[in-house]
């Protein structure tokens, strides 16, 4: 099988029966179609992946043996050493699934605040720091006040870039 787009879509997220594992539902689409049915109960087993319709077991595991042959090992530190395992379709899943979660975050946050990013030379680090949002009438007052009383802060405010470049900062800002 040959992949080119892989996209995790559908996604429904159960956030009271998330215990030990996330508990979702979701769809992967492979080069836009519809091939696996995946997700968890929240309560600590593996994610269920299901081929849809007629994709069986065999298309789902051509999938997970692409992902460790494409995407590096994963990795975690315990009792002071690194340790490592393949990447796999339950890992590529979770990963898109927090992707999804701390995204819908951020456009929150967004709706009630300016987010912008300070350079701290001395502690060479960039921080994010917040003013409360009074709705999108508000917006012109606020790219003035920064003008005036933040001249640094003018083209930082996340709030006025694009979605898809605002979450690459804040992803950089705050990981």
């Amino acid at each position: 099988m040959q992949i080119n787009k892989l996209e995790l879509k559908n996604i429904t997220y159960y956030k009271q029966g998330s215990e030990e594992t996330p508990c979702y539902n979701a769809v992967v689409y492979v080069n836009g179609k519809k091939l696996i049915h995946v997700g968890n109960d929240g309560h600590g087993g593996c994610d269920r992946q299901n081929g849809c319709g007629d994709y069986s077991y065999k298309d789902v595991e051509e999938v997970n043996s692409w992902i460790k042959d494409n995407f590096p090992k994963g990795s975690f530190e315990s009792g002071g050493k690194t340790h490592y395992y393949d990447y796999d379709l339950e890992s590529w899943c979770h990963d898109r699934l927090y992707e999804f979660l701390d995204k819908k975050i951020l456009k929150k946050e967004l709706q009630k605040k300016y987010l912008c990013v300070v350079q701290d030379d001395y502690k060479d680090e960039r921080f994010l720091v917040s003013w409360k949002r009074r709705g999108k009438d508000f917006d012109e007052s606020f790219q003035k006040y920064l003008v005036a009383k933040e001249p640094d802060l003018v083209g930082k405010c996340l709030n006025f870039l694009p979605f898809d470049k605002a979450w690459k900062i804040y992803e950089e800002v705050t990981s």
